[in-house]
Order: C-alpha cells, then sequence, then structure tokens
C-alpha cells in the first residue's frame, strides 16, 4: 500500500512537472532534404497522435542551422524534439 502511495505521488509530481515544462506547440526539427524520409516516422506518429506541433525544416548547406544550434541545447542535433523545457535529439531518441 506504502508502495503504491508513493508510485503514485510520483506519477502525481510527474504530471505537473510536464504540465509546467509544456508552452504549447511542440517542435520537430530535421533537414528540409528532398526525398529524405528518415524524419517522417517521427512525423507520421506526431499527425497519429494528434499532437499539437510544428515541422521545423532547416536546409542543408545554409546558416540557419549553424546558427539556431547553439541557442537549442547543448549538443544539438537534428532530429530533435523541443517540448518546453525537454529537449532531445538523435535519431533513435526521437523515433
Amino acid at each position: 500500500s506504502t508502495e503504491r502511495g508513493s508510485a503514485l505521488d510520483t506519477t502525481q509530481q510527474l504530471s505537473s512537472i510536464q504540465q509546467e515544462q509544456s508552452t504549447g506547440k511542440l517542435i520537430l526539427g530535421y533537414w528540409n532534404i528532398r526525398g529524405a524520409s528518415r524524419g517522417n516516422p517521427a512525423r507520421y506518429l506526431l499527425s497519429y497522435a494528434k499532437a499539437d506541433w510544428e515541422d521545423k525544416q532547416y536546409t542543408f548547406g545554409q546558416q540557419e542551422w549553424s546558427q539556431a544550434k547553439p541557442t537549442l541545447m547543448p549538443f544539438a542535433n537534428l532530429p530533435h524534439i523541443i517540448d518546453g523545457n525537454f529537449k532531445v535529439t538523435e535519431t533513435i531518441a526521437v523515433h
């Protein structure tokens, strides 16, 4: 019973933290490369879940990514997902 109460408390705390961190639209960042479908699994899942999200695409070879990279998170890379203060990068973690 004590373990169950503890688990419920932890779940409530996590829910509270997630609500504080979420500021609206989730952002999926990936390259805008014609014919590249590597970002599509994440796009499909977000669409299927009817999530409120933005598809941020960076043009390969342009300075946009190199300028944005240091402002997003330490060790930023593509793809990435940003949801408020929650930030994750790399294909395996995103998909």
